[in-house]
């Protein structure tokens, strides 16, 4: 759940949650198109709700290790997530959203288009993906 123990050595960056709520229903009614739209296109996962939106950041020697969006624990279970970039790409280093095990795998131009601000890349949650993350030096 959103209030579980995180391990240091796994992952070390800072997570806050938005609720649905009268101020944030705007921003959860544009999530679920988003969504929509890409699991109508790419996944065709059964769901049906939107609870909370996390969001991560990441100062200097801030990581997430290889891992899954995948909590055994989380009722009701995350099927779909999304990465989307905040940041202008030339103000850090690494940050890299790789997936393991992929059939095919993105060119180098989709690799690029993934770290432009403003980009949102939507996956199954199951999908391994490895995120390593080091802001550019001033």
């Amino acid at each position: 759940g959103r209030d579980s123990f995180v391990d240091a050595s796994y992952r070390k960056s800072k997570r806050a949650f938005l609720n649905s709520g009268r101020e944030t229903d705007w921003i959860f009614k544009r999530f679920w198109e988003k969504a929509a739209t890409a699991n109508t296109d790419y996944f065709q996962i059964d769901y049906n709700q939107l609870d909370f939106i996390q969001f991560t950041s990441y100062e200097k020697d801030e990581y997430y290790h290889s891992h899954a969006d995948l909590f055994v624990y989380e009722t009701p279970q995350r099927k779909l997530s999304v990465t989307i970039q905040l940041t202008d790409e030339s103000k850090y280093e690494g940050g890299d959203l790789n997936f393991e095990n992929l059939e095919e795998y993105p060119s180098e131009e989709a690799n690029a288009a993934m770290r432009q601000k403003g980009t949102a890349v939507f996956f199954p949650n199951w999908r391994w993906r490895i995120w390593t993350f080091r802001p550019a030096h001033p």
